[in-house]
This record gives structure tokens, C-alpha cells and sequence, in this order.
């Protein structure tokens, strides 16, 4: 679904965080992604959380990082949207 070199590629990304009561999950965290607007994940669950190879702490809320791998990107007009 990538665009040619040097062409913008967009993402929508649909994040559902994990629920949880008392400290026990309840549910896991979700996600659908549109890429160049085609999905490309649709409501997948995510079992192990996010970030770090799914190794970090799931939360319900938390902070939003963006990563490159080493390669020359740039990020621009990016919306977050509580629900």
C-alpha cells in the first residue's frame, strides 16, 4: 500500500486502549489502521499491549511516541483524538 520514495504516506489510526478494573485487564487494547487509506488492521486486538515489543506495561492512558527505525522520516499534521 506505500506510496513511491519521497511520497507522503498517510496513516488513520483507530487506538482503542486495554480496560481495566481494579488492576486486572478486562480487555485488550485494539487497533484499525487505514494505510493510504486502505485498512490494513482492522479492530485487531493486542494482546501484549503496545511499545517495545509488546514488553512494556500496559496502562489505559499514556504517552503517544512516534519512532523511525534509524531512517530519515518526518511526521506532520498529526491529530489526537480522545474519545
Amino acid at each position: 500500500m506505500c506510496f513511491p520514495p519521497l511520497r507522503w504516506q498517510t496513516y488513520d489510526i483507530d487506538f482503542i486502549a486495554p480496560k481495566f478494573d481494579g488492576g486486572k485487564k478486562i480487555s485488550d487494547a485494539t487497533i484499525t489502521v487505514k494505510h493510504n487509506g486502505v485498512i490494513i488492521h482492522d479492530k485487531a486486538k493486542l494482546p501484549k499491549g503496545t511499545g517495545a515489543g509488546g514488553g512494556r506495561k500496559e496502562v489505559s492512558e499514556g504517552p503517544i511516541i512516534f519512532q523511525g527505525h534509524g531512517n530519515p522520516v518526518t511526521f506532520k499534521n498529526v491529530w489526537i483524538l480522545p474519545r
